[in-house]
């Protein structure tokens, strides 16, 4: 039995010259974890494990901004019961059997006045103004059921399959599904120290809780997001301190949350979709890990991770009668941008980052104390230069609406961000317990990584918003 929680709270302040827009932002998060776990010996072959965790969050955020007349808010205290259950049964040395469940219950109290728009305008675009704000009051419950069960098998030595069935029901409010998703795990020792490695799976998830709800915010009836998922890697141990892995991936979306500008028509009146599910993506990828493994007599231990990579998405939107659509950002929220096509074809995902490499290194010095480093080094988030064309001012609704023809829908990208962590701990043990006190500096050289960028209401002006300079943290860690 055990329990662990954390606070923290965020504000974000952007002020500056004429050519800023000024806002206020502020975000606060604490949660609260009791988990329970136990196993069984219910004979020589058969052993059950068993988990249940009780979770409450509270996250609460806020932006204000005088400049364009935003006040949004966000309330959404979250009650959480996970329980899984696993029963292993190896009858034989070369045969394992494991099956078991996996349930999520979830309940939200659900308070927001956000930015939406409810009325169906056909002409030019659906648009979103920031300060047409609703008020939202919901109670949303959600239910994951998952049953699962694999068989591990070794028919040489050396070789293991894990041929494996995962079965999933989903329940939010009105969006209900059952999905089979088959897997197969392979491993194969070649030499002693080297390791090929091979998988195959299919996944599902339903969209975000936030997706689900009714017009104008969501789409109740929305679908299963699903991939499919194949690795194929080597793994090879260099000694006894140092592993090296080395993997290639692919994985193909369907099925995806998409905007839609289509119109349902219940109870005789006429009701935006707003989303469906017919985005897909695709990532191709490999991956490249170097670690030193940590030992009692070792002085440091740590790692690097290099990532290479390719995301990219494509959305299908209908098009209405004026020929017009609007094109959406990460939120998939219509940014009152004007795109002359019905169908989208194939651009960066907003999650796009060819090139992640992390290096952690773990020191251990004398009485107890330990410093650590991070470094992340990761390309820029994509977005679409909506400067690079001419602007329109749509009278009707007193904003301007950029024309995107000949603008490729993601094709900038904000500068390279990179970020070095350090951290000092010192521990003082004790006959039951040991106590940990830390002092952690959060981007120690203060680099001022863009993760946005905002236009002026004409669109001809960008510039980038920087979220997290130089961060000091303290605080102290009890394990019983």
């Amino acid at each position: 039995l055990f329990t662990f929680g954390s606070s923290d709270d965020l504000e974000f302040i952007r002020s500056g010259s004429a050519e800023d827009v000024n806002t206020d932002t502020s975000i606060s998060e604490y949660f609260n974890r009791i988990v329970a776990q136990d196993r069984w010996n219910l004979g020589d072959e058969l052993e059950l494990h068993s988990s249940v965790s009780l979770g409450y969050t509270a996250f609460t955020s806020s932006e204000r901004s005088d400049d364009t007349g935003t006040d949004n808010e966000l309330d959404a205290p979250l009650y959480e019961l996970d329980w899984r259950e696993e029963l292993r049964w190896a009858p034989l040395d070369d045969l394992a059997i494991r099956v078991g469940l996996d349930h999520k219950f979830l309940m939200a109290r659900l308070r927001s006045r956000l930015p939406a728009d409810d009325d169906l305008r056909i002409y030019p675009a659906v648009v979103v103004d920031d300060r047409d704000t609703q008020e939202l009051a919901r109670n949303p419950r959600e239910a994951t059921q998952g049953y699962w069960g694999e068989v591990q098998w070794s028919p040489l030595p050396g070789l293991t399959l894990i041929p494996g069935l995962r079965v999933d029901r989903f329940n939010f409010e009105d969006a209900e599904a059952l999905v089979f998703l088959p897997r197969l795990a392979a491993r194969w020792e070649v030499f002693s120290g080297t390791t090929l490695k091979g998988f195959y799976g299919r996944f599902a998830r339903l969209p975000d809780p936030q997706f689900l709800l009714e017009a104008p915010f969501g789409q109740p009836r929305l679908g299963p997001e699903r991939s499919t998922q194949i690795v194929a890697g080597v793994e090879q141990r260099i000694g006894d301190e140092f592993f090296i892995d080395v993997q290639a991936y692919t994985i193909d979306r369907d099925e995806l949350r998409q905007p839609s500008d289509e119109v349902d028509f219940v109870d005789g009146q006429a009701v935006a979709r707003i989303f469906d599910n017919g985005g897909e993506g695709e990532t191709r990828g490999l991956d490249l890990l170097v670690r030193k493994e940590a030992s009692t007599d070792s002085l440091w231990y740590g790692w690097v991770a290099y990532t290479l990579s390719r995301t990219t998405r494509r959305d299908t939107f209908g098009r209405s009668s004026s020929g017009a659509q609007g094109v959406v950002d990460d939120d998939r929220e219509l940014d009152g941008v004007l795109d002359q096509s019905a169908t989208v074809s194939e651009y960066r995902s907003f999650f796009d980052q060819p090139h992640i490499l992390t290096v952690v290194a773990q020191f251990r010095l004398p009485r107890n104390w330990e410093l650590g480093a991070r470094f992340r080094l990761v390309s820029g988030n994509p977005f679409t230069p909506l400067n690079r064309n001419e602007s329109y001012l749509d009278t009707d609704f007193g904003s301007y609406l950029a024309d995107t023809n000949g603008v490729e829908f993601n094709s900038g990208r904000v500068s390279t961000f990179h970020q070095l962590d350090l951290r000092l701990d010192r521990t003082w043990v004790f006959d039951r317990w040991t106590l940990t006190a830390y002092l952690e500096v959060i981007n120690a050289y203060n680099r001022s990584n863009v993760e946005t960028v905002d236009y002026d209401f004409r669109f001809r002006e960008q510039a980038g918003a920087s979220f997290l300079p130089i961060l000091p943290v303290l605080g102290v860690r009890g394990a019983f």
